[in-house]
């Protein structure tokens, strides 16, 4: 079992220790103070015995078995390629310093929904085994809070996602269209990571609340030059987001964005070899054939298919090659599919656009095909796609 908690240091100035444990009690002592109630002092003693106790039984079962896993992503799919290619070992030493907090009875029927100072409030999305919540503290400040089930990952073998997202969060910094991470804690049971709280709706929301009708020109770049500041910001600190799509994206009410989730996130130079990690149809055609070496031009060229979907509406590809939402043909094929539409990105494009009632060529489709080029070396940067306008012509 993984359980990467050291240090007995909880966040912020509600700081306390539980490194000493308390002096022996008698089964006598607890059963009264349980039973009555009658001696607070008792019980606190008891809870600080226990906290002992649970830090050196986790001391002693790491010595047995240090926590590992395969590097394959949380959100990966395994291509048709018969070889696996090496996988770059991950450190996930920086999640035993994350400082721990007293959290139990947290979820509970009597609980108060506090950890460490943090009121946890509504749910705002629901992951493999996350949870993110909307969290106040004492001064009134608000930011999201993602809990992770070590249980969950535990089950699922997925330590090294864990550790790729906290790395990556870590050393992206501040940015204004990134949800930044704030601070860690982590219980015996639980791993909690304070975030930016973005306010708004999520990409796919967005426009599916809109019935299908295009996003204004305006709007598009507006989102556009966010999640590509955004890319060039991540990949100039070496990271890949590898998951880009709208579900990860948040609208602003100014209509700026914000990119979220790292749980895919690696190295920019991370190999994949057949593990692809990512969602289609926002996979990149190389790393669906298992090709990939640079996750960069794999990020740009699923941002490149979140426009279709702004100008054309969800599942703007997959419509347009017949995929099934529910049953899309195997990876390879799919690869193939892509490969052989954006071989020629200009003329792949015009055929999305006729297929769409949009027949007129418009400003920075030259852009756009180049970021949906089937070869990831003809693809910008994100910086140099930045500068670019990335209106598309669409139907009235």
């Amino acid at each position: 079992m993984c359980r990467p908690c050291d240090l007995p240091t909880a966040r912020g100035d509600s700081q306390q220790q539980f490194g000493k444990a308390a002096p022996t009690l008698s089964i006598e002592a607890v059963r009264e103070a349980i039973t009555h109630e009658s001696d607070l002092s008792l019980l606190a003693s008891l809870r600080d015995e226990l906290i002992a106790r649970c830090k050196e039984l986790e001391q002693e079962t790491r010595k047995e078995s240090s926590f590992s896993c395969e590097a394959d992503s949380t959100c990966s799919t395994k291509t048709d390629t018969d070889s696996e290619a090496d996988v770059d070992t991950i450190e996930l030493s920086s999640l035993e310093s994350i400082p721990c907090a007293w959290d139990f009875g947290l979820f509970g029927p009597r609980s108060s929904m506090m950890i460490s100072g943090w009121s946890l409030g509504s749910k705002l999305g629901v992951g493999r085994f996350a949870t993110v919540y909307s969290a106040t503290n004492q001064t009134g400040r608000k930011e999201a809070v993602k809990v992770i089930s070590k249980k969950e990952v535990d089950a699922a073998d997925d330590w090294a996602n864990v550790a790729n997202e906290y790395k990556a969060l870590r050393s992206l910094g501040p940015h204004p269209n990134i949800v930044c991470l704030t601070g860690a804690l982590q219980s015996t049971e639980r791993m909690y990571f304070f975030m930016d709280l973005a306010d708004g709706q999520d990409l796919f929301d967005f426009i599916n609340l809109r019935a299908g009708k295009p996003l204004a020109q305006e709007v598009i770049q507006t989102i556009s030059s966010s999640i590509l500041s955004a890319l060039a910001h991540c990949h100039w600190h070496d990271t890949c987001h590898r998951d880009l799509k709208p579900e990860n994206i948040i609208v602003q009410q100014d209509y700026t964005a914000k990119l979220v989730d790292f749980g895919c996130a690696c190295p920019r130079h991370q190999p994949q070899g057949s593990r692809c990690a990512g969602t289609l149809p926002f996979i990149a055609p190389e790393c669906l054939s298992g090709q990939s070496h640079d996750g960069a031009p794999a990020d740009v060229w699923s941002f490149g298919v979140v426009i279709l979907e702004m100008k054309f509406g969800l599942n703007a590809l997959s419509r347009f090659l017949k995929w099934s939402t529910f049953c899309p043909p195997p990876l390879g094929d799919c690869g193939s599919q892509l490969t052989e539409l954006f071989a020629d990105p200009s003329r792949g494009l015009e055929q999305i656009r006729s297929r769409f009632g949009a027949t007129a060529e418009g400003e920075g489709d030259e852009m756009l095909a180049s970021m949906l080029h089937a070869d990831p070396l003809q693809r910008p940067l994100a910086a140099d796609a930045l500068a670019e306008p990335l209106a598309v012509h669409v139907p009235n």
